[in-house]
């Protein structure tokens, strides 16, 4: 439902199109959605599962990861694994500062 304009239907934003020149705007979201599961997952533990199973249909398994993340640090793990493959694959190359920030971050929280 959308606060904002609640007589709106919203449509699930479609998965992404990986291509080289998508990987850098699919880093930012990752890191934007991953900050955003992790204060999610610290008030609402239970949602977490089928938030990395939302996160895995529209992102990480067009990307190419084979199994749906069981944690946060799993999510982590794999995509930035992935994201590298991709890089080698399309020959760019993908700012690491943001993801760096967010990790310094997670990490400071206990994840």
């Amino acid at each position: 439902m959308d606060f904002l304009f609640p007589d709106r239907p919203r449509e699930n934003d479609p998965p992404w199109r990986v291509a080289p020149e998508t990987l850098t705007a699919i880093d930012i979201h990752f890191w934007d959605w991953i900050l955003w599961l992790a204060q999610k997952d610290r008030r609402e533990p239970d949602g977490t599962a089928g938030r990395l199973a939302q996160m895995y249909k529209l992102m990480l398994g067009p990307m190419g990861v084979q199994d749906i993340p069981t944690s946060i640090s799993a999510a982590v793990a794999a995509y930035v694994r992935t994201r590298e493959e991709l890089e080698r694959q399309f020959a760019v190359d993908v700012s690491r500062r943001l993801g760096h920030d967010v990790l310094e971050r997670l990490r400071a929280v206990g994840y």
